[in-house]
């Protein structure tokens, strides 16, 4: 574990590529950050979307990280990308409404004032046998600072590299 920290503070630090998982295309990976009570659902199978405000750069086949903000505070699992959609709120609404966790006022709610709306089409969730928690990874690299909605990280070919096999047998 001390050394998959110390890998995990090397890349988060320098800037330097992550391997995600054998799959990964050489491709910035998107940490989402989701709460709680949506990963649930995410890794139950009864969320399928995810919902954004802002458009993500992302193509189908993409990896996604779920990191679960406080009490969690911890990155939980992966999920692939299977589209992304952008459309009016009402639009989305209709397109992806009963699989997105929310009402349909909390829906509108969240968009309220936007003009488009977006959403990751999502696949492959896997939640993680062994969380890593944002406190273990702050005390191997003290600058690492959780992300409040999302942060990419870059993606190594390197198969050999320590947390590409944490990653992989997490999934």
């Amino acid at each position: 574990m001390r050394q998959i920290l110390r890998y995990f503070a090397e890349f988060i630090g320098a800037g330097t590529a992550i391997p995600i998982i054998p799959e990964m295309k050489e491709r910035d990976a998107l940490v989402l950050s989701i709460r709680e009570k949506f990963s649930d659902l995410i890794f139950s199978g009864q969320k399928t979307v995810e919902l954004r405000r802002v458009r993500p750069n992302l193509l189908p086949g993409d990896q996604l990280l779920v990191y679960v903000p406080e009490p969690i505070g911890a990155f939980v699992g992966s999920l692939s990308v299977e589209a992304t959609i952008a459309a009016s709120p009402a639009k989305l609404w209709l397109s992806v409404g009963p699989h997105c966790g929310l009402s349909r006022a909390a829906f509108f709610a969240y968009f309220k004032n936007a003009k488009m709306a977006y959403a990751i089409r999502i696949g492959a969730p896997a939640r993680w046998s062994e969380p890593v928690t944002r406190n273990v990874v702050q005390a191997a690299y003290p600058p690492f600072r959780a992300p409040q909605g999302y942060m990419y990280l870059r993606v190594d070919r390197d198969s050999s590299h320590p947390l590409r096999e944490l990653l992989r047998t997490a999934a």
